[in-house]
């Protein structure tokens, strides 16, 4: 087995068709990703985790690598990644249902990049919801106070996340498409497989 992991969700905030479609402007490019590399690199240093890049896919997962200091990039493993990594770094994305379920102490990353896009009240809804911190990588005195030990970062929020946006209490422990097929029989043949 490899080092252990950390794991950024990209959400191409550089490069995504959502900014142009509702009128934004993507992130700056230069600043968002000095500032997230740099930071890798500290965690890095200081905890002895590697970090690894799930890529969006609207991304180009070489002009990832290069932007965030040759760090392992993969595209469409993203459950896989943060199934097996020790904790997960994200912003706003949907994908934080993933380390929820899989328990995974989540930290959401700021920066001036993203300030300037004028969404950061996402990011702090996200936060608020999941009750996870979140880091803004400028500032220094948030980066000098930041406790860099992962396993106390807090979860408490997951289960309320997890019923509030992701399942419904009631909802079976089963897989998707076996609940299917029990809504069709039930609908068409009044029958349950359940």
């Amino acid at each position: 087995p490899g080092p252990k992991t950390a794991v950024f969700i990209d959400e191409a905030m550089h490069c995504s068709p959502d900014f142009e479609s509702n009128g934004l402007k993507p992130v700056n490019s230069a600043m968002y990703f000095k500032s997230l590399a740099d930071f890798f690199s500290v965690f890095e240093e200081k905890t002895g985790l590697r970090v690894v890049i799930a890529a969006h896919p609207e991304s180009d997962p070489e002009f990832l690598r290069n932007a965030l200091g040759k760090r392992p990039v993969y595209q469409g493993k993203i459950l896989e990644l943060i199934a097996g990594c020790e904790c997960v770094f994200a912003h706003w994305s949907t994908a934080v249902s993933f380390p929820v379920l899989c328990k995974k102490p989540l930290l959401l990353l700021n920066n001036q990049a993203i300030k300037e896009t004028s969404l950061e009240y996402i990011l702090v809804n996200m936060a608020a919801s999941l009750g996870v911190p979140v880091l803004d990588l400028d500032d220094k005195m948030a980066l000098q106070a930041f406790n860099f030990d992962h396993t106390s970062w807090p979860m408490a929020g997951y289960e309320n996340y997890k019923y509030s946006f992701v399942l419904r209490k009631d909802a079976p422990e089963l897989p998707s498409w076996r609940i299917m097929a029990d809504a069709i029989l039930n609908r068409y043949y009044n029958v349950s497989w359940l």
